[in-house]
């Protein structure tokens, strides 16, 4: 009985040993991974929202979802502006780099889309602002 319970205990401590040493080694290979951003393109426009051949943005006519805002709320130089009436936004002013805080565009365009309940493929879910 004596030889199996050193036999089980040195297993034991060999596979022990074994997974301390194998979750260290992963820990400190996951550390250095860099996680890319999700997802990693994104539509010119917001949903249901028309693009013209110069990429600005208008906004959906009708009852539609995703219409439910104000463009007034966008960098000043990017609203587009027919008949007294905000109708659309440039997405690719330069003023979005830094509104209302953003460290980037893609973040300009996020806090713009999470403020008014926008759906944006690939603006409304980034991960990496």
């Amino acid at each position: 009985m004596n030889i199996y319970m050193d036999f089980y205990t040195v297993v034991g401590s060999l596979a022990l040993v074994l997974l301390i040493i194998s979750l260290t080694l992963y820990g400190v290979y996951y550390n250095k991974l860099i996680i890319a951003a999700f997802p990693e393109t994104q539509d010119p426009c917001p949903k249901m929202w028309r693009v013209d051949i110069c990429g600005n943005c208008y906004k959906p006519t009708g009852t539609l979802n995703n219409l439910d805002i104000t463009t007034g709320n966008t960098p000043s130089s990017s609203i587009i502006t027919m008949n007294d009436v905000n109708t659309g936004f440039k997405p690719a002013d330069s003023g979005w780099n830094s509104w209302n805080g953003a460290k980037s565009s893609i973040c300009g365009k996020k806090k713009w889309c999470d403020s008014n309940k926008i759906e944006w493929n690939g603006i409304s879910n980034y991960n990496s602002c």
